[in-house]
């Protein structure tokens, strides 16, 4: 299970990142599927594993486009509503090795927590199930889902991204929780990730920082593990996060083994570095 948002991205491709107050000229633009919680979807699915996304689309036409493009990519979307909000849509702007992302949440912001636990509810009785999370939607899905998430005895993962306080009630549920380097600093106020990685595990169960070219650190009950890194060619680190996080959660259902997860995670965030757009890492997207 995959709980939060799904968006279309215009993505504009500079050579370099503009400066604040700075117009850059030259880009290059394409529309993409997006939306941290569709993107994860789509790795999971990737990664042979049954996977149901929860989520919320307008009923616009964005809307049809982005569920046909699930569908093609082995997304489950029979738990994804249709309300009257626009389909969320975000700005990308991406240079090599770095972007930047607004993000209207339109139709995200309108998916109702009530929907979300009883989606969650109807998947219990999947053995060794996972429910992966993500910042993009409210607290109160989040309660939600973790509360359903909780009784359904799944393990939660939880994406801090945008970075903010877990709530309580999510907090409780003692997730694996996961961040960049940015949003550990953002959570922990620690600017070393091994310090980070070492507060989310005393707060938590399970502390992933991911650092980019320098690899992942994470802290757990067997300790402080340093992972490296795929050396590659990076085209775009748009949803690379992303695929790391949906290559976990698959990899951590069938296999119950975190380390095994946490090197398909880094895997995919590579592969999907290597390519243009959050999801052309994927074959046939």
């Amino acid at each position: 299970m995959i709980v939060g948002a799904i968006n279309t991205y215009d993505i504009y491709d500079v050579a370099a990142m503009p400066s604040p107050g700075e117009t850059v000229t030259g880009a290059t633009y394409h529309k993409a599927g997006g939306g941290k919680a569709a993107n994860m979807a789509v790795s999971a699915a990737a990664h042979k594993v049954a996977t149901s996304l929860v989520g919320a689309v307008g009923t616009d036409s964005t809307g049809e486009e982005a569920l046909a493009e699930l569908i093609r990519l082995g997304v489950g979307v029979e738990d994804i509503v249709r309300v009257d909000e626009p389909t969320g849509r975000a700005a990308v702007i991406s240079a090599p090795g770095e972007n930047l992302i607004a993000v209207a949440s339109g139709a995200n912001a309108g998916l109702d927590p009530a929907h979300v636990g009883a989606a969650i509810g109807r998947h219990s009785g999947v053995p060794a199930g996972t429910c992966l999370l993500s910042g993009e939607v409210s607290d109160d899905v989040l309660i939600a889902a973790a509360t359903a998430a909780t009784d359904a005895g799944f393990e939660i993962i939880y994406n801090a991204a945008p970075a903010r306080p877990l709530p309580d009630r999510l907090a409780a549920a003692k997730p694996i929780v996961i961040v960049n380097q940015l949003e550990s600093r953002q959570l922990s106020g620690h600017i070393d990730p091994l310090e980070a990685a070492r507060w989310l595990r005393e707060r938590y169960r399970v502390g992933v920082v991911t650092l980019g070219s320098d690899g992942v650190v994470v802290s757990s009950i067997d300790g402080l593990v340093e992972y490296s890194a795929n050396v590659i060619d990076v085209v775009d680190t748009t949803g690379a996060g992303d695929a790391f996080c949906g290559a976990v959660a698959a990899v951590l259902t069938r296999t119950q083994n975190l380390g095994a997860a946490l090197h398909a995670g880094i895997a995919a965030g590579a592969r999907a570095a290597s390519h243009a757009g959050a999801r052309a890492w994927v074959q046939g997207s």
